[in-house]
């Protein structure tokens, strides 16, 4: 009978053993202690006085319990646990392009380093680059709530297209972000030169970047929000804040009602031949074309450059702000620089002056 006692127990472990390598499955209870507490219940519970099962019959019923319980496990599993496993909030579905709706004049889009016409319907990736040329712009269409309209002169790279976020890198130039619903998703633009970045969820937001480590950010319509070096602002419709290494804590400010700008140099008649001195100012953060070639300005919003002027050529000095506000100003045509002669002078210092008499 002792014997016979140790055996159970011997079955007993080899019993625990086979459980514990089992598969384990994520139940929202486990059911192990209580089929483990049955069956030791069972082998344990006083049995009739009868002949020892052959050893084989043993075998036979610990792996037959043993094929129960993995049954009752793999069935419990199956009816707890939901059909699909729930989204983490990191897992979303990727959205890897937008749309061109419409192009007006010369509209580059570059894929991989090689640059193509812009086409209404033409699909736009991430990593593409779109470059606009002089009285150009594109339209895009990045989501159904929200479109991006690429002004004249500009690069923008498309750095992420997924579900929660549409961002866009700001090389140079003038954009601007309309999100016609909001609220689903934001949509963010990055200034280059700058680690700043604006965000918006509903209304209309503009981004301009002159270069120079120069930008500025402003709303028309709802809100935005700005993360300077790491430091968060929000802008209210009707304010704009304006980013430079210069100033090291920016502040929103009313957007700008006008664009100024003057020119000292050159003044007076515009005469060729030669180069000619250009000077003015506009205002800060600001875009300048003179002669339609791009101009830098200092933190006043000073600029300087000089342009070769020929016979009857103009010099056009052109402004734009951030909210596309432009001033134009036009000197010419140049006309050519004239010496004049002095009358011819006799010995004595006196001018010579000839007198003709005519018979008629």
């Amino acid at each position: 009978m002792e014997r016979g006692r140790q055996s159970d127990r011997v079955l007993d472990d080899e019993l625990d053993r086979d459980l514990a390598a089992l598969p384990v499955h994520e139940l929202d209870r486990d059911l192990a202690p209580g089929v483990i507490a049955a069956l030791r219940a069972r082998s344990s519970s006083p049995r009739p006085d009868r002949a020892r099962r052959p050893w084989p019959r043993r075998l036979a019923w610990v792996a037959g319990s043993l094929a129960v319980a993995l049954a009752l496990g793999v069935a419990a599993a199956l009816w707890l646990s939901p059909a699909e496993p729930p989204t983490e909030p990191h897992q979303v579905a990727a959205v890897t392009v937008c749309r061109v709706k419409d192009v007006l004049g010369d509209v580059r889009v570059h894929t991989e380093g090689v640059a193509s016409p812009a086409r209404t319907g033409q699909q736009i990736r991430v990593s593409d680059v779109i470059r606009t040329g002089r009285d150009s712009q594109v339209e895009l269409d990045i989501d159904p709530d929200a479109r991006l309209i690429v002004y004249q002169e500009t690069g923008l790279e498309v750095e992420r297209l997924d579900e929660l976020v549409r961002t866009f890198d700001l090389h140079r130039g003038r954009v601007g972000v309309e999100l016609l619903n909001g609220g689903k998703r934001a949509v963010q633009i990055r200034a280059r030169d700058l680690h700043a970045l604006a965000e918006g969820r509903r209304g209309a937001y503009v981004a301009l970047a002159p270069g120079d480590g120069l930008a500025a950010f402003g709303v028309m319509r709802g809100s935005a929000v700005v993360w300077i070096e790491g430091k968060r602002q929000s802008l209210a419709s009707g304010q704009q804040i304006r980013l430079a290494a210069f100033r090291p804590d920016p502040r929103p400010e009313p957007l700008p009602d006008a664009v100024n700008l003057e020119l000292a140099e050159p003044s007076g008649k515009l005469l060729t031949p030669g180069k000619t001195a250009v000077r003015g100012t506009s205002s800060s953060h600001a875009r300048v074309w003179i002669n339609y070639q791009p101009v830098a300005l200092d933190e006043k919003g000073a600029f300087r450059t000089s342009v070769l002027v020929r016979t009857g050529d103009k010099i056009v000095a052109r402004a734009e702000n951030l909210l596309g506000h432009e001033k134009k100003i036009e000197l010419g045509p140049a006309v050519e620089k004239r010496t004049e002669r002095a009358p011819a002078t006799r010995p004595d210092g006196k001018a010579e002056v000839k007198s003709y008499h005519v018979d008629w």
